[in-house]
């Protein structure tokens, strides 16, 4: 269903008026199970060779820099981030002035289409609303790089 979704993008506009977005600002929604390590397999290790990681890699770094250039207009903190031809930038995050803002563009992306969420999942210790590093996450949105921002026409 996954892999629909990502090639259709009126499917995937469809799935998100039918499905309610995820509560991204709830550190609950995305614990993460204990799952046993194995070898890759033979078909997961077949579609890794076939990815061209350079393209990948430019795709993303493009669109890191214009995700950095739309929510600079934005009133949204940025990090000081740059992209250097070595990484492979999968979001571009930013700050929010409190969390009401954070949940803002969490419901923006999802009207919008477009992927938009909060990371990491905080340790059971540290995702108390008292702790720093909660108050820190609460504010913390991250705008995936696997698409462009609206209205720069993806180029």
């Amino acid at each position: 269903m996954k892999k629909i979704l990502k090639k259709n993008k009126f499917l995937k506009y469809l799935y998100r008026k039918i499905k309610r977005r995820p509560l991204y600002e709830k550190q609950e929604t995305f614990k993460e199970v204990y799952i046993d390590d194995y070898i890759i397999d033979d078909n997961s290790f077949n579609v890794l060779q076939k990815i061209d990681y350079e393209l990948l890699i430019r795709n993303n770094q493009k669109n890191f820099k214009k995700w950095k250039n739309f929510l600079h207009k934005q009133n949204l903190k940025k990090l000081n981030l740059d992209v250097s031809d070595k990484i492979n930038p999968w979001c571009y995050p930013v700050l929010a002035r409190n969390q009401s803002e954070q949940i803002k563009w969490l419901n923006w992306g999802w009207k919008n289409n477009i992927d938009v969420f909060t990371w990491p999942t905080l340790p059971e210790e540290m995702s108390k609303k008292y702790t720093s590093a909660y108050k820190l996450w609460s504010k913390l949105i991250c705008f995936s790089t696997k698409t462009p921002p609206p209205n720069t026409n993806g180029t």
